[in-house]
Order: structure tokens, then sequence, then C-alpha cells
């Protein structure tokens, strides 16, 4: 885990076995089983209608993204969160999934059904779209 908060960089303070922002009070947990989704199992719920963030940043963007995807970077969450759809499951990826996961984690904790995309756009260009380079 981070040693600074992954959303807004201020320190944390450990209360058990989490850890709380002392800037924005983002928690951190080491691991919530029901965060992780495959890149297979994000496309099928991608096709009933889960809205796809990318929590990349803008250059990262502009190289590829995940058709359909909406980008607010991770640093921006926190101030962007209304830009998002509280009546759809959230399906968030990154380069690899570690960001991702923070942002299903802060998300889940603002009340959305979010789940982050394992292996991040590395595995979707695996796992979904071999052909299309990422």
């Amino acid at each position: 885990m981070y040693q600074f908060c992954a959303l807004c960089g201020n320190d944390l303070r450990e209360e058990g076995v989490r850890q709380k922002c002392t800037g924005c009070g983002f928690v951190q947990f080491p691991l919530d089983t029901k965060i992780p989704i495959s890149a297979k199992d994000s496309e099928a719920d991608i096709k009933k209608g889960a809205f796809l963030l990318d929590v990349r940043e803008p250059y990262e963007y502009n190289i590829t993204h995940i058709e359909g995807s909406k980008l607010i970077p991770l640093r921006e969450l926190a101030s962007k969160i209304n830009d998002i759809p509280k009546d759809k499951e959230i399906i968030v990826y990154c380069h690899h999934g570690y960001r991702s996961f923070f942002a299903a984690q802060f998300l889940m904790q603002n009340g959305f059904d979010a789940r982050s995309m394992t292996g991040g756009i590395e595995a979707w260009s695996l796992e979904v779209e071999p052909i299309r380079r990422y």
C-alpha cells in the first residue's frame, strides 16, 4: 500500500488494519475481495450497461483507452465525483489495476457500486481485444 493517500497525496494515519488520510478522509483497507473484476467479466458488465471509468492521466488516455470510457484522473476523482452516475455499476480501470483499486474503494465508500478491473487496460488488451495494441 501507499505510504500516502492515493487520492490527494496527504499523510496516512494507521487505524487498526486500515489507514485513513489526514487530508481528504479516504480510508484505505488492505484488500476488499468484492472490488476486483476480470477484464472478461468487465466486458460482460459493460455490455449490460455498466459505466466505464478510466482513472489514468490524460497523456495515458490520449495514447489509448477503452472505447466508451470516461476519463477522470485519480487525483481529480474526489472533486469530480458528481460526474459519475450513482444508478449504474462502475467499472474502474487504469494501466495495471493498482490506481483503479483505490478509486473503486473510494467510490464504494461514497455509495457507488464500483469494481476495479484487475490488470487494467493491459489485461483488457490481452483478454478482450488482443489484436489492438494498448
